[in-house]
């Protein structure tokens, strides 16, 4: 038995190699149909035995989502795997060979997210190495969806560019494939302040109240305010104790309360005299009372400042400003005359004092002193005053301007399509743009005959095919759309 064995495993191989050759010229010559084939010697016995292997190539939505998914085309590191989805390729055992899948489907309305099924994968390049049995790989793509929320203040309008991202938050926005957006909060909400956006690429604009994102999966952003907040300062005297009606209020001034609720009613007392200054008014304040009319009372609905006034005969107000840029933060010599602009202090009659102002704030770069005595140091970044009457002095400050320049190559007169729309043109062209501008532009398909290749130069690109270019203007800058 031991010997009959062997030979009956030879006869059955030659058997199936021999019916696998009979099969292609039976039904190269129209005797046999291939349903007839199959029935009588599977594909996958006959690959199996000829040393070979099925792969599935398939492409599908990521588990969750329903709808359809239209074909993809795959390219194959051998053009001999590639193909469009879903297909089947044989194999020969131990062959290894990458598939890449497109960034987004053939309408572009879904974006690849993972492959499933490989031996392992980088970006969208799926490895697959067949090692003695049939293999199933699929490309999965998403949905490419935005939601966007507000937390510290509920129902706020967003101005979406495109507007059709616009909204009233909480919301979702299904983006039709790979979109480069942005996404515009309103300083105030029912008089919670903007704070910050949390989720974007970039943000910017006045406050950085604008999210920029390329929505190329499902992403959320969230516009963050905070409730109503109140300053207490004083003018004429300097830390002066204010009590509060409850003691969440009281401080020492210059202070600011944070955690004031919408509506809140409560009141300050500010003392009959500070030093050798006596208590004269308050300002800011819904109403006045008490003794001297020290009481200050307050219905928080809005952000509010309000300052207790005193008068001193041995002193003189000193008030610090500052143009082109907002809260600068302003050292003094002595320290006590630092703060963040607008701000006012109570100075000693006769006293000279010296404040610096840092060489950058925000998106402006200092220009200048107004209103001082002399000016000296760094850039001329030190103010002198001396106290001889109540002063105000500004510290000036700049947005640069920068050159933005926008060509092509291998096409010419490229009509470019800015966001915002100033930034459009047709290359070659240039735009001045105020320092810390962010921006887009989108290149056409085509250009006549040449098709859009790249672009250059930019800080990302996105949208269909990558045809736009996202910058963020920091110095002078040029970007190059290449068309092949």
């Amino acid at each position: 038995m031991n010997k009959i064995l062997p030979k009956v495993s030879a006869v059955i191989i030659a058997v199936i190699v021999i019916t696998g050759v009979v099969s292609v010229f039976m039904v190269g010559s129209g005797v046999w149909t291939s349903s007839t084939i199959t029935e009588l010697l599977p594909t996958y016995n006959l690959t199996a035995a000829l040393g070979s292997y099925q792969v599935d190539i398939r492409s599908a939505l990521e588990p969750g989502f329903t709808g359809a998914i239209g074909s993809v085309t795959i390219v194959g590191s051998s053009t001999t795997y590639g193909g469009n989805t879903n297909y089947t390729k044989i194999v020969p055992n131990g062959t290894t060979f990458t598939l890449t899948a497109p960034a987004t489907d053939t309408n572009g309305a879904l974006v690849f997210s993972r492959w499933i099924g490989c031996n392992s994968f980088t970006g969208r390049t799926c490895t697959v190495t067949i090692n003695g049995s049939p293999r199933t790989v699929s490309a999965s793509y998403t949905i490419t969806r935005i939601t966007v929320n507000s937390s510290g203040a509920t129902a706020v309008a967003i101005v979406g560019a495109p507007t059709t991202y616009s909204g009233v938050t909480n919301y979702t926005k299904t983006t039709n494939g790979v979109a480069v957006i942005a996404l515009t909060a309103p300083a105030i909400k029912n008089y919670a302040k903007f704070s910050k956006w949390t989720g974007c690429d970039v943000v910017g604009g006045t406050d950085n109240r604008t999210c920029n994102i390329t929505v190329n999966a499902i992403k959320t952003v969230t516009a963050n305010y905070v409730p109503p907040t109140l300053s207490i300062n004083s003018i004429g005297a300097n830390s002066v104790a204010i009590v509060g009606s409850s003691t969440t209020y009281s401080g020492t001034t210059n202070y600011t309360v944070k955690t004031a609720a919408s509506g809140a009613s409560f009141s300050l007392t500010a003392p009959a005299t500070k030093g050798t200054a006596s208590f004269s008014s308050w300002t800011g304040c819904n109403s006045v009372s008490g003794t001297g009319n020290r009481v200050c009372n307050i219905t928080l609905n809005s952000l509010r400042i309000v300052a207790a006034n005193y008068t001193d005969p041995n002193s003189y107000n000193i008030t610090v400003n500052s143009t082109g840029v907002t809260a600068v933060a302003v050292i003094g010599a002595p320290t006590t005359l630092s703060g963040t602009t607008n701000y006012t202090k109570a100075v000693a009659k006769g006293t000279s004092s010296a404040l610096t102002a840092p060489a950058t704030s925000g998106s402006g770069n200092f220009s200048k002193w107004t209103g001082c005595d002399a000016v000296s140091g760094t850039d001329n970044r030190t103010c002198t005053i001396k106290a001889n009457a109540s002063r105000v002095v500004t510290a000036e400050y700049k947005i640069p301007n920068y050159t933005i320049t926008v060509n092509s190559v291998g096409a010419s007169a490229v009509a470019m399509v800015g966001s915002p729309t100033t930034y459009g043109g047709t290359t070659n062209y240039t735009k001045t743009v105020a320092k810390g501008t962010l921006l887009s532009l989108t290149a056409p398909a085509t250009s006549g005959t040449p098709k859009f290749y790249n672009w250059t130069g930019c800080n990302s690109v996105g949208g269909t095919g990558n045809r736009i270019c996202n910058v963020t203007v920091t110095a002078l800058k040029t970007v190059t759309a290449t068309y092949k």
